[in-house]
């Protein structure tokens, strides 16, 4: 998967654009700083929240890529696939065991009627 960006501007993007003063160049160091030091804490919050997955799924002491995709996939996406199949599979299981009971029951109450 390729990520695009409507930030990467070829050169000839910033070559037409005038000199500004010194005022508004301070003006505009200081909203790039701001928009940066903003997309900074989002990415650390972003990462603290994958580390806590990976540490709730059991990947946070392995030796993988967290933090994009590779061919499509990730280890965490996995590993919740993995467990929410398993959990598909409990409730089935649990619904057949369900079934088998009242099958018991009725059973054992056809038994207990012909004594």
């Amino acid at each position: 998967m390729e990520y695009i960006s409507n930030f990467d501007r070829p050169v000839s993007y910033y070559e037409k654009i005038e000199m500004p003063t010194i005022s508004s160049f301070r003006d505009e160091l200081r909203f790039k700083d701001q928009t940066t030091a903003r997309y900074d804490k989002w990415w650390q919050a972003a990462t603290d929240v994958i580390d806590l997955i990976a540490e709730r799924v059991g990947l946070n002491n392995q030796d993988y890529c967290l933090y994009f995709l590779i061919n499509g996939s990730s280890p965490i996406v996995k590993k919740i696939d993995e467990y929410f199949d398993r959990s598909g599979d409990k409730v089935k299981l649990k619904k057949r065991i369900d079934e088998l009971e009242n099958e018991n029951a009725v059973l054992r109450s056809l038994i207990g009627g012909h004594k």
